[in-house]
This record gives C-alpha cells, structure tokens and sequence, in this order.
C-alpha cells in the first residue's frame, strides 16, 4: 500500500516539476531575447547620435569652410550692390556703378580698397586732402586711384571714406579717410601693382555712370 502510495506520488509530481523547470526556461529565455533587443536598440540610438553628431559637424565645416579649400576666396566679406569683382586672367578688376560723376569716383576708390583690404576693419581716423589733374577723364579716374594706391604703398595707410569735393574734365579734388596699417586689426588680400588703362570703360546711360577699372597685382 505505502509503496503504491509513493510511487502514485512520484508519478504525479514529476510533470509539475517539469512544467515550472520549462516556464522558468522560458521566461529566462524571453528575459534574453529583451535584452538583446534592449541591447540592439541602444546601439541604433547611438550611431543615430553619431550620425546626427557627425551631419552638424559637417554642416559646420561646410559654413566655414570655402568652395575650394585649396584655393581661398580673397574676396569673402561681403560686397555692396553697386560694386561688381572681376577675374581678369592674373590681374583683377572692379565694374563701379553710381547716380553721379562724383560718386562714380569715391565708389572707384572704395571699390579698390575692398580688393586690397577688408574695410570693415579701416577706421577713418586721419583725413587728408587729395589734388590732381590729367588731360581727360578717364585718364583722371586712373590717376586718382594710383595716387590713393601709392599713399597705401609708400605710407603704409588703408582707407575707408572718400568724399570727391570738386570735379571736372581735368581735375579732382577730395578729401579721404582712414588709418596706418595694423596687422593685428587690418588683413592684406593682395597687392596692388598698377591701376592699369587696359580695358579701362566709363561712361553713362539713363540709369546712371558705369566704370571698369583692371588692377595689375
């Protein structure tokens, strides 16, 4: 009877066992399979992150850096509407454009000056005057931009404000602003050689006066 008895309980408690043996091996393996994909997920948040990190990153570079890193634009800071940089084989140049004579001539100037220097940078501190003369105007325009270019060159002075005081056929007088050059505050673009006659126009329609002047660099 006792041996009956002992062998039904056994009989009977080995499928129990055996069930929470297998529901213990299942809820370990679906606690696994979490973790994995705990573990997956995480790793798809992070090289999202780096790929974001790394876009920004590229987008700042991107403002930063110009076209052609090889080959810098000298020429980054911003140019007025009326005032057009030309590329002219090794040399340089600058299309003007103004509503007068006069202001074609200070607009010339300022014009040089942005292909020499950053004006943003020119204080005009010291002010001095300019008196020239030249057989015709196109010849004036020439001569007025060597005289401020010659200042430049043999004074060490950048300039930023032009005021044309009096102006006809032959000649010009004004009054021009600016400061010794400081290397600390003032960035040298490039050098100016000669204010070239080569391809040299001006002249005037209804809309106003238009020049072209080529640099020698």
């Amino acid at each position: 009877m006792n041996s009956c008895l002992t062998a039904s309980v056994a009989t009977n408690e080995n499928p129990t066992v055996d069930g929470i043996s297998k529901t213990l091996k299942e809820k370990e393996c679906s606690q696994s399979h979490e973790q994995e994909r705990d573990t997956e997920q995480r790793d798809k948040n992070t090289i999202k992150r780096a790929d974001e990190d790394s876009s920004e990153k590229r987008a700042e570079e991107r403002k930063s850096t110009p076209n052609d890193p090889s080959q810098p634009d000298k020429h980054q800071h911003k140019t007025p509407e009326w005032l057009t940089l030309v590329d002219h084989t090794a040399d340089a140049g600058i299309v003007v454009e103004a509503p007068d004579l006069a202001r074609l001539f200070e607009r010339a100037a300022c014009g040089m000056f942005c292909v020499i220097t950053d004006l943003v940078a020119v204080r005009a501190m010291e002010t001095s005057r300019i008196s020239i003369e030249a057989p015709d105007r196109a010849a004036l325009l020439v001569r007025w931009l060597s005289e401020l270019n010659y200042r430049h060159v043999t004074e060490h002075r950048v300039f930023s404000k032009f005021e044309v005081l009096t102006l006809s056929e032959h000649h010009l007088g004004a009054e021009v602003s600016g400061e010794i050059f400081d290397p600390a505050r003032h960035t040298i673009f490039t050098e100016i050689k000669a204010v070239t006659f080569h391809d040299l126009q001006i002249g005037h329609d209804e809309r106003g006066w238009k020049a072209q002047i080529i640099f020698d660099l």
